[in-house]
């Protein structure tokens, strides 16, 4: 396919005559610059039109903005997910950073991920993500699902590499026919289709994650959040509007956020907030004990309040052996630590509108609904 071929045998000369900088005249003489942001988009337009579906997507193409960008593409949004490359999920065509090969690929934001997690904890959610994302969508060879190779050294390509779900590889010496590139950017765009069918315009309605994983993202997230920006910010008192349910694991509820977690773990110095003398081990995150998020009134009780739960305020710093107990324990050894952190976190909770008893409190404890609070 010439379009391809032409990205593949110009884009590095382009870079090194424009010296690392875009050129933002789509009228350009480069050969790659030309099939990037305007024959290779004008070829799927084309196609999206002849499927009558040319009013619900926008495609862009992109080499960067002021810098040439190492991994160059081609987005196609629905228009009902997202019209940006900062968020949701879309199908884009991504050239690898030697030049050799180039992937078509249902794939998702990297930066909507980095902005809210450190770098780890990013990846980790793309690829958590991803897995789940992929059992909703039926794809025949030679489409692959899973990680992709981009070659790439900065965090938005391996990003990419991590983030996708279904893609279409194509070798420099092996190029798709321009037929073959367009029967597979159908396929993609049914299985883009099953995807917004199960999860509308976010792909977290299907993040189910494990309480495991819950804690680990709160405690990365409570050591490098502060330094990274990636943390909440709230007015200092009022009550916090309940987030809509999402549909996750075929059922609606409520997803809690680890920013507000960690928040919490962060003002209680890594510390057991029932007994700061609790020791319990070392974690891998940090040099502090290993200690882990807690709802103070359980999530599952939110439809007994006219505001959010899943705030800082309601949320306590424990070890894994206080935290088990008030999961495990019979009530009358849940009484005393529940004693002890509602009267430290009274007043904190009624300035975010949440009033409630010591009775009512145990009373939540007597049989909990789930698991993860």
């Amino acid at each position: 396919m010439r379009l391809l071929k032409n990205v593949f045998d110009n884009y590095d000369e382009m870079r090194r005559e424009q010296k690392g900088k875009t050129s933002k005249a789509v009228g350009t003489p480069y050969p790659s610059i030309k099939s990037i942001m305007l024959e290779i988009p004008n070829l799927i337009r084309w196609k999206l039109k002849t499927l009558n579906r040319d009013h619900d997507f926008k495609v862009v193409g992109s080499i960067g903005q002021g810098a040439v960008s190492e991994i160059p593409w081609v987005c196609i949004f629905n228009r009902r997910i997202t019209e940006s490359a900062q968020k949701g999920y879309y199908i884009v065509l991504l050239f690898s950073s030697d030049m050799k090969s180039c992937v078509l690929s249902l794939n998702q934001s990297v930066t909507e991920y980095k902005e809210k997690y450190p770098s780890k904890v990013a990846m980790l959610r793309m690829r958590h993500t991803a897995d789940l994302a992929k059992n909703f969508i039926n794809i025949s060879s030679p489409a692959f699902k899973g990680a992709i190779s981009l070659k790439a050294n900065k965090h938005l390509g391996i990003g990419y590499e991590t983030g996708a779900i279904a893609s279409f590889h194509y070798d420099e010496f092996n190029l798709p026919s321009e037929a073959t590139f367009l029967s597979d950017f159908e396929s993609l765009l049914n299985a883009y289709d099953d995807l917004f069918m199960v999860c509308g315009d976010a792909l977290s309605a299907l993040n189910s994650i494990t309480e495991e994983q819950y804690q680990q993202y709160s405690l990365e997230l409570a050591e490098k959040g502060s330094k990274t920006g990636r943390t909440v910010t709230l007015s200092d008192s009022g009550g916090v509007p309940i987030p809509p349910k999402r549909k996750i694991s075929g059922r609606y509820t409520y997803a809690r956020d680890e920013r507000f977690a960690a928040e919490a773990i962060r003002k209680a110095e890594f510390k057991c907030e029932y007994d700061h003398n609790h020791k319990t081990f070392k974690s891998y995150v940090n040099d502090s004990d290993y200690v882990e998020a807690h709802h103070l009134i359980p999530i599952s009780n939110q439809e007994k309040f006219n505001f959010s739960i899943d705030i800082t305020e309601n949320i306590v710093s424990l070890c894994p052996t206080c935290h088990r107990q008030l999961h495990h324990g019979v009530p009358i050894d849940k009484h005393p630590l529940l004693q002890k952190l509602f009267l430290e976190r009274e007043n904190a909770l009624k300035s975010r509108e949440i009033v409630v008893s010591i009775e009512e409190l145990f009373g939540f404890y007597r049989k909990e609904d789930s698991l993860l609070d």
